[in-house]
């Protein structure tokens, strides 16, 4: 046992020690935080004298991740999402990238599912469960697109081998936001993923809150395929994309929230099932991608009565004889601000068909006048124009603001003519009430023009002139030409950059429906 001496020899010993050991610590301390500093200071030096040489390194993280989102913007429309996905390509760059990467849950809430072979399913199952995990929480776009190898054929479907792929698509699909099926996705495989759906999610939750579009690239043959109900319950479903195989569409493939519906995509119909269609679904706004069809598969015409609906913008291609004259004679939208209406003759065993007999115009000046709608963007790409008193129809839209046409190459006789243009031309007292009335396209502030022009080219100027200088009506804004012909350099001149001669014969992209989900 210790002394009393030998106790407090110990008691000095001991605080003495722990001084030492804590200045020590100290010491440390402000070492390993100069060390630090040091290190810091020689990363800048060194990254300083990297920016030199690659002045992306001299970018700071919310530029960069600015400059990552605009990459991933422009695979958020799912025709465009790249089979190798552009998040996974940012994060290989460099560890500061990957730690960007890793960190924006934004750049994994997008990715396309393309599944070559049977070997690959697990790989792609991986790969969108690695997306799941790092987009977090948010909304997913999804694109599942087996490709035309028949990859998931009806006759070949193995549920064993699409088992990994179905569960990951069930277990996230709490969170799809946007999804497209592609054009080889079979039905054995929707009803799979559908089984896992349901069996995952409880019966008392909806197993698609989150779904806002929804696509299907395929069309489907079956009679029998009303199973597939998946989408019935998804209370904020708005945008569907289904090129409808069943012409008159009496009996959709798809149990959706019909009422609900306010965009309809790529509606391949003939008149009678357009009319379905709209009936089907009373708050649809928007109906774009569309083809009116059938005649030539032996579909009757439609003979019912005239439907009323508020449908605000249309998009539609007539591609048979009669077909458009038989949709607008049966049509009274009176809400419509936006009409797209093309043509497509190739398919046509007449080609030389008379222009009368692929549509009329007098059948659309008709729907006007009926629906006596606020219209104020119409585009006429057709190859047929019947010359029932050139754009007559134009008298009836005086709201309207953005005009398109184009002209038919067929050498006939020229629609946008000088006796138009005269009609387009504004006098100076345009404004008074007695003159306002027969003021064609008062409100014109956009005008695209397609096609050869024969036109008197002073006539042109001087309607251009008008549109410009007017102070009692809208003034023109935007002037669209094809092709470029020396006669109407002068018009430069007058709008400077609101004239472009385009170098395509194609509309300026807002003058053009691009029919996406997304």
């Amino acid at each position: 046992m210790a002394t009393a001496v030998q106790r407090d020899i110990a008691k000095e010993a001991i605080t003495e020690t722990a001084s030492q050991l804590s200045e020590v610590r100290q010491h440390s301390q402000r070492m390993t935080a100069h060390i630090g500093r040091l290190e810091d200071a020689l990363e800048d030096a060194l990254e300083g004298h990297r920016s030199i040489i690659a002045p992306i390194r001299g970018v700071t993280d919310d530029v960069l991740l600015e400059i990552f989102m605009v990459c991933f913007e422009d695979l958020v429309n799912v025709y465009h999402l790249k089979p190798f996905p552009i998040s996974i390509t940012l994060a290989s760059v460099c560890r500061r990238w990957r730690a960007l990467a890793l960190s924006t849950p934004r750049l994994w809430s997008a990715a396309s599912i393309t599944v070559q072979n049977a070997p690959g399913v697990g790989r792609k199952s991986n790969l969108l469960h690695l997306f799941t995990s790092r987009s977090r929480e948010r909304p997913l776009k999804l694109v599942v697109a087996p490709p035309k190898s028949q990859a998931f054929s009806d006759q070949e479907f193995d549920a064993g081998v699409c088992q990994p792929l179905a569960g990951a698509l069930a277990a996230c699909a709490a969170r799809w936001e946007d999804i497209s099926f592609g054009d080889d996705c079979s039905k054995s495989f929707l009803m799979l993923v559908q089984e896992l759906i349901f069996a995952v999610t409880p019966g008392y939750l909806c197993p698609l809150p989150m779904l806002r579009s929804l696509g299907f690239e395929r069309q489907y043959q079956d009679e029998d395929w009303l199973c597939l109900n998946m989408f019935a319950g998804a209370p904020n479903l708005r945008t569907v994309l289904y090129s409808i195989c069943e012409m008159n569409f009496s009996k959709p493939h798809v149990d959706l929230v019909w009422d609900q519906l306010n965009t309809w995509l790529e509606a391949h119909l003939c008149v009678e099932g357009y009319m379905n269609l709209l009936r089907r679904c009373p708050a649809l706004i928007q109906c774009w991608g569309g083809i009116v069809m059938g005649y030539y598969l032996g579909q009757r015409i439609y003979e019912g009565p005239i439907l009323r609906h508020n449908l605000r913008s249309l998009e539609v291609m007539i591609r048979e004889p009669g077909s458009g004259q038989n949709l607008f004679d049966h049509l009274e939208l009176p809400c419509l601000l936006e009409l797209y209406v093309s043509s497509e003759t190739d398919t046509y065993d007449d080609e030389d068909a008379p222009a009368a007999e692929i549509w009329q115009q007098s059948s659309l000046e008709a729907f006007l006048l009926r629906s006596s709608c606020p219209l104020q963007r119409l585009v006429l790409d057709v190859h047929h124009f019947p010359m029932e008193g050139g754009l007559r129809l134009l008298e009836h839209l005086p709201e309207l603001v953005e005009f398109g046409f184009s002209e038919p190459f067929s050498g006939g006789e020229p629609v946008f003519d000088t006796a138009l243009v005269e009609k387009l031309t504004l006098s100076p007292d345009a404004g008074t009430l007695s003159s306002a009335a027969s003021v064609l396209l008062p409100k014109l502030r956009v005008l695209a023009l397609i096609g050869p022009l024969f036109c008197d080219r002073r006539a042109f100027r001087a309607m251009v002139k008008s549109r410009v200088a007017t102070r009692n009506h809208a003034k023109l804004q935007a002037l669209y030409l094809y092709p470029k012909n020396r006669d109407f350099t002068k018009v430069k001149n007058i709008l400077r950059d609101k004239a472009h001669f385009l170098d395509f014969p194609s509309f300026p992209d807002f003058l053009r429906v691009e029919v996406s989900c997304w």
